[in-house]
């Protein structure tokens, strides 16, 4: 797989995943189990850590469930992404890894100080060749001031 279609497919990821986390806390998408499960648990397998913009590490279940709980609770929020960059590609065998870096631009977010706010992450995933889902493994989401 040629660098381009890893950065076509990582930003299509990135974004597809942020795009179905706003629509859930706003509500605009029906509470179902099965598409929470396809559109956001499916992505983050048992392991994967987030460290948050205040430095705190938590395990990917535990974001995933305060996530689950928090539908339809922020009608105004928006998620948007920019600046996508591959850091590192690494094939192995049949396992694509990628580290890369994005900014992820919230407005409305009810649960961040300010909810006006920009972050600049880097995120590790990796793919099986022929599955469709990209597993993240780790997400360090910093604030930029």
């Amino acid at each position: 797989m040629s660098d381009d279609e890893i950065v076509r497919g990582v930003t299509a990821e990135i974004e597809a995943f942020h795009d179905f986390l706003s629509a859930w806390f706003r509500g605009d998408v029906p509470r179902d189990d099965a598409a929470f499960d396809a559109n956001l648990s499916s992505h983050w397998p048992a392991g994967m850590v987030n460290i948050q913009p205040a430095g705190g590490a938590f395990p990917g279940e535990e974001i995933l469930e305060k996530i689950r709980d928090g539908y339809g609770t922020n009608p105004d929020f928006t998620i948007s992404i920019h600046a996508v960059r591959l850091i590192d590609v690494v094939e192995s065998g049949t396992t694509s890894r990628v580290v890369a870096t994005y900014v992820e631009r919230q407005r409305g977010a009810r649960q961040s100080t300010p909810p006006e706010n920009d972050r600049r992450s880097s995120v590790w995933m990796e793919r099986e060749a022929g599955d469709a889902v990209w597993l993240w493994r780790h997400l360090h989401e910093t604030a930029i001031r």
